[in-house]
């Protein structure tokens, strides 16, 4: 049984719609999500079905094509479900019912056969799908190489601030290092100039108790005072011994 097209309507049904009606035979099962392309002043134009394509209840097939922008003439067009059942279409417009039959895939791939314009528009279509698709994989790619050369200088700003961070640290801990080795010094300078003097306190002490001795003997009033020599003495002795313990 030949497969054929029976084609009823196939015209603008709103200013941004192409509608294309009829009926399939010797199909076994419907066809394919189908697509409309058409042609303009030489360059084609893929559409897309609307959501309510498909067979009526009364057998018919019925199909709307958005088109997107506005609208311009249309020289020719190829209905499409599928790579194996394709249809040349005549221009859109009334009283356009004819029985179409399936274009014959032979015919496409022998060079030498007639081809219908349709077949040039289908083929420019592809063609333009094709170019499109790789300028949109092009662009993709672009933005994959931008996003990991913004990647790369993050990285790179990141090391770069913290190798300035480590060096701050670095500079820091060597000037608290320098002042503790300061301090300390200092430290020690004063412990050995209050050692000197507290011996030199000790020293007075002793030889202020020596001169007490002498004169133990002559009264009350002496014995005040070697006991405060006495007491002193021991004071200095005690911070004497501390100050060298600590060292």
């Amino acid at each position: 049984m030949v497969k054929r097209f029976d084609l009823e309507r196939f015209e603008w049904n709103a200013p941004d719609r192409l509608e294309v009606s009829g009926q399939f035979h010797g199909f076994q099962e419907p066809p394919g999500e189908p697509v409309l392309i058409v042609n303009s002043d030489s360059t084609p134009h893929r559409l897309e079905a609307a959501a309510d394509t498909g067979p009526a209840d009364s057998g018919q097939w019925r199909a709307e094509f958005v088109w997107d922008g506005v609208p311009v003439g249309v020289d020719s067009a190829v209905l499409e479900l599928g790579p194996e059942i394709v249809f040349d279409l005549p221009p859109p417009g009334k009283g356009t019912t004819q029985e179409l039959d399936l274009r014959d895939a032979d015919a496409d791939a022998d060079p030498a056969a007639p081809q219908p314009v349709g077949s040039d528009v289908a083929m420019q279509a592809r063609l333009l799908a094709a170019e499109q698709e790789t300028e949109e994989l092009r662009a993709a790619l672009e933005r994959v190489e931008s996003e990991l050369a913004r990647a790369r200088s993050d990285v790179e700003s990141e090391r770069a601030g913290r190798a300035a961070d480590a060096e701050r640290f670095r500079d820091g801990l060597a000037q608290v290092q320098a002042s503790a080795e300061q301090a300390i010094a200092a430290a020690r300078e004063q412990s050995e100039r209050d050692g000197e003097a507290l011996r030199e306190r000790a020293a007075a002490a002793e030889e202020l108790q020596q001169r007490l001795s002498v004169v133990e003997d002559a009264g009350t009033e002496a014995g005040e005072l070697r006991d405060d020599a006495e007491r002193l003495l021991a004071r200095v002795t005690r911070l004497v011994d501390a100050l060298d313990a600590g060292k």
